[in-house]
């Protein structure tokens, strides 16, 4: 079987340059400023917005350069727009962007090409890349704290939101309190990395969505290329959002938290799809346009209230590699329901030395599970320890397309409280020609097979 190299990012970053010192580019003169220079004060109080616009389109005008950050707190009440070959860089945690809950016109372009009109976007997201939809090149966001805990109205409230980027790399931010996405990449875009990230809270007011959200759509370019998949890598991200209503009357669905299904008009709390990092196709595999690739290495990923920690569905390439999943405690009843990672549909898959920790997983779903799969797949070396309340690794699931070819080895799934239930440490369902070698399990109990394909 053959897999892509893993990428392996290397960035430079250089160091903190001069205000106001110039350096020269091929074809134009690059710039890097500070906000300060613009009327910015970042006292945590007065909305610095418009400095920070007139800093970015100040090096925007000159064809790129930074834009960098005080060591201190600036209030941001409109969304940035950040064009090409723009770095912004920060102090580390002493720089930090508090975002506002006023709403504002952030570019959106559509057209044959996705680049003829910009019809404009109202939300409330702090960056966007000037031409969302039609391509920007060279973004970077670099060492800096991120507060989305003031914005409080749901949806359109994703913090970061890019589309159709290439060249474009999030590294070493901060993030707390995101009320929907902390990081949005629409098509996933050429030559992008989400690195060194921490996200603490996101989805914290909508119940939909993800930490690191990769999504496809037909109506943007730049899509990723399996021979360049996104890199998503030693991040460490705290789902630790509410469950919402899902359905019922709008002012609840997905709006309004709680605690159990008594307390919906729908019936359902938690149904919602939270996920820590999550790739794939709205619509599934009739969706046009190609799917995501990406590899997914080395987070760290703190679940709670019936939340995911991976997902990938319809992808064009998948590698989940080295991460650690865990559930974590929380001041509501459902605290450890939670879901490790889930593969549906995707075109090539590797999912390969994950830890995965649950008290309990949700009843319906696996800690490790992987469906629709018609080509080949591997899962190996993974380690599925101390849950109850669900099987441990399922391969297929019953009703769907035929899941074959796959390769499931040396895998650990050691679960002792499933003694004496209906649930399997691994299960294999409408699947075929899986290849299973040198698994442990505890209980020691034969691979359980549920709805077998017709022959």
């Amino acid at each position: 079987m053959k897999w892509f190299s893993k990428i392996v990012l290397s960035c430079a970053l250089a160091s903190l340059a001069v205000v106001s010192v110039r350096t020269k580019s091929v074809g134009s003169e690059s710039a890097d400023v500070s906000p300060a220079t613009f009327g910015a004060v970042c006292d945590g109080r007065r909305d610095d917005g418009a400095a920070f616009q007139a800093a970015l389109d100040f090096v925007a005008q000159r064809g790129g350069g930074s834009v960098l950050l005080p060591a201190a707190t600036c209030f941001i009440d409109r969304t940035l727009v950040v064009g090409d070959r723009t770095t912004i860089r920060g102090s580390g945690p002493l720089s930090i962007l508090v975002r506002g809950n006023t709403s504002s016109v952030g570019p959106l372009y559509q057209g044959p090409t996705n680049c003829e009109t910009n019809v404009g976007f109202t939300g409330r997201a702090l960056f966007m890349n000037s031409r969302y939809n039609c391509g920007n090149r060279g973004i970077i966001l670099s060492s800096f704290a991120i507060d989305g805990s003031r914005v409080t109205d749901v949806p359109l409230s994703v913090l970061i939101a890019f589309s159709a980027i290439a060249d474009t790399h999030i590294d070493s931010l901060s993030i707390v309190g995101a009320a929907q996405d902390a990081i949005f990449f629409k098509n996933g875009g050429v030559n992008t990395s989400i690195t060194n990230t921490t996200i603490d809270g996101f989805n914290m007011r909508w119940g939909n969505g993800a930490g690191i959200h990769i999504e496809m759509w037909a109506n943007a370019n730049l899509p990723t290329d399996p021979a360049t998949p996104v890199l998503i890598s030693n991040n460490r991200i705290v789902v630790r959002g509410p469950n919402f209503c899902t359905g019922g009357p709008a002012s609840e669905n997905l709006r309004k938290p709680c605690d159990g299904d008594a307390q919906c008009a729908s019936g359902k709390c938690g149904d919602g799809a939270v996920y820590a990092i999550n790739a794939g196709k709205p619509g599934g595999a009739s969706s046009p346009g190609p799917g995501a690739a990406v590899i997914i290495s080395n987070n760290q990923v703190e679940l709670t209230n019936r939340h995911y920690g991976i997902g990938s569905f319809f992808s064009a390439y998948t590698q989940i590699e080295g991460n650690r999943i865990a559930a974590i405690k929380s001041a509501t009843a459902w605290s450890g329901l939670s879901t490790g990672i889930v593969c549906t549909g995707n075109t090539q898959a590797a999912v390969l030395g994950n830890a995965i920790v649950n008290r309990s997983a949700r009843w319906n779903l696996a800690m490790l599970e992987i469906r629709g799969y018609t080509s080949a797949f591997e899962i190996g070396n993974n380690s599925i320890t101390a849950g109850s309340g669900s099987h441990g690794l399922v391969i297929g699931a019953c009703g769907d397309g035929r899941t074959s070819g796959g390769i499931v080895h040396n895998n650990l799934v050691s679960m002792p409280g499933i003694v004496g239930t209906v649930f399997r440490p691994i299960v294999l369902r409408n699947a075929t020609n899986i290849t299973l070698t040198d698994n442990v399990t505890s209980p020691s109990v034969p691979v359980a097979l549920q709805c077998p394909p017709a022959t």
